[in-house]
């Protein structure tokens, strides 16, 4: 039996950038502790909350002290910048010991704006740098071109970002590689796309997927609302912090 702690939390949200005494890695460490007091195996935070961020750094060192600390895996997302000047949509892997032992970059970008008829082929024009990244980041993100695995201790692990888990072929692929259990984070606020009105506005997720098999159903853990707005005062920093005992085995 494996327990897992899927964490709803608001941190940075797409197109927030770095503010003066603003991180959110220590609203994270409660929950860590607590889903360790529980008996998780794997505590999942969503997409890009930790907001833009060297890895390692300030805002992972926390993290990193909590995983170690609880011998629990953490899954964190955030906007992992390069010296180069680029950055890439990735959640982190840390291992019981505390470090980073994998890195998942989202392959499939989710853009709001575009130019020209054609829903979402072309950037829109004259836009400086600041203004995409605060407005439409995966523009100009440096997309994943691999869908790794994980070898956790309890199983193999795969992960999906957001706007990943519309495409069926992502889940297939990562079965087909191995895994036993899916994460699929989320951190969007708005609908997909205009015709598509799905429940997760304004949410902010973090989903935990498993698949039996290729052919069987797959079960869904989901976290959900916790936008800003639907914070809720009575629990700060453990929001939203829920459990799935997945029953399966990963002999």
């Amino acid at each position: 039996m494996v327990k897992v702690a899927a964490v709803q939390i608001s941190g940075y949200d797409k197109g927030e950038l770095p503010r003066d005494e603003f991180d959110p890695s220590g609203k994270l460490v409660p929950c860590i502790d607590r889903a360790g007091r529980d008996g998780a195996q794997l505590v999942v935070f969503p997409e890009y909350v930790l907001g833009h961020i060297e890895v390692p750094g300030p805002a992972t060192k926390p993290i990193s002290e909590a995983a170690r600390a609880n011998s629990i895996y953490v899954i964190v997302g955030c906007w992992e910048e390069s010296g180069d000047g680029t950055f890439a949509n990735v959640a982190l892997v840390f291992g019981r010991n505390g470090e980073i032992i994998g890195r998942y970059r989202k392959t499939h970008p989710a853009i709001d704006h575009f130019e020209g008829h054609d829903p979402w082929k072309r950037p829109p024009l004259g836009k400086s740098r600041r203004w995409m990244l605060e407005h439409d980041p995966e523009w100009t993100m440096q997309a994943g071109d691999d869908l790794p695995v994980f070898e956790l201790d309890f199983g193999r692990v795969g992960i999906m970002t957001c706007y990943d888990g519309w495409f069926p072929e992502l889940p297939r692929v990562l079965s087909l590689r191995g895994a036993e259990l899916i994460v699929w984070i989320n951190g969007r606020r708005g609908t997909v796309e205009d015709f598509n009105r799905c429940p997760m506005r304004h949410f902010t997720w973090a989903v935990v997927a498993l698949p039996l098999d290729l052919s069987s159903p797959i079960f869904l853990n989901r976290a959900a609302a916790a936008s800003r707005e639907h914070e809720s005062s009575t629990l700060p920093g453990l929001l939203g912090l829920n459990q799935a005992n997945a029953s399966v085995d990963f002999a």
